[in-house]
C-alpha cells in the first residue's frame, strides 16, 4: 500500500472508530424479514431501492447510508430489496408503494407507515422517528355489542 493509501486507510478506520461509522445488517428477503421481525417483536424497515433510480442511488448515498440515519434504525430488522425482482415489486405494492425509492416501516402488530421517493436526511429523519413510535389505534367492535334488557325483581 502506498503511503497515501495507508494515510486514507487510517483516516476512515479512526472515523469508525470515534463513532462515525454504524453500519446496518441488511436482510435481502423481505418474507425472512418480516417473520424475523415478528418473532423478535421489533420493527422492520425495508428500503425498496432500483439500481437504475438516481433518486435510489442518490438516497443511499446522501440518506441511508448517513451515521445519523442509521442510529435510528440500530433497534429494528432492516431489509434492503430491489425493484428487479417481481415479488419484491407484488409486496411493496401490497402496502401501497408503487414505485423507488420507497420506504416502509412497519410495527410488530402489522401497522405500517410508508413513504417515497427523494427525501432530505432531516425530514427521513423525522418521518423514521414518526413511524418508529407509531403504533396501530385499538380496533373498534364492528357492531355495537347487542342489548340485553335487565329483568326487573
Amino acid at each position: 500500500m502506498t503511503r497515501f493509501g495507508c494515510v486514507l486507510f487510517a483516516l476512515a478506520a479512526a472515523a469508525c472508530f470515534s463513532g462515525g461509522c454504524v453500519e446496518y445488517r441488511w436482510e435481502e428477503n423481505v418474507e425472512r424479514a418480516e417473520q424475523r421481525a415478528k418473532a423478535e417483536g421489533k420493527y422492520l424497515f425495508v428500503f425498496y431501492k432500483w439500481w437504475l433510480s438516481n433518486d435510489s442511488n442518490r438516497m443511499q448515498a446522501e440518506v441511508i447510508d448517513q451515521p445519523d440515519v442509521a442510529r435510528v434504525f440500530q433497534g429494528t430488522v432492516n431489509c434492503r430489496i430491489v425493484y428487479e425482482y417481481p415479488p419484491n415489486r407484488e409486496y411493496m405494492a401490497r402496502h401501497g408503494v408503487d414505485r423507488a425509492p420507497g420506504f416502509l416501516v412497519q410495527a410488530p402488530d402489522g401497522s405500517y407507515q410508508k413513504l417515497t421517493g427523494y427525501v432530505p436526511k432531516e425530514a427521513f429523519i423525522k418521518w423514521a422517528q414518526a413511524a418508529l413510535t407509531t403504533t396501530r389505534p385499538p380496533e373498534r367492535p364492528s357492531k355495537p355489542p347487542p342489548i340485553v334488557p335487565r329483568r326487573v325483581p
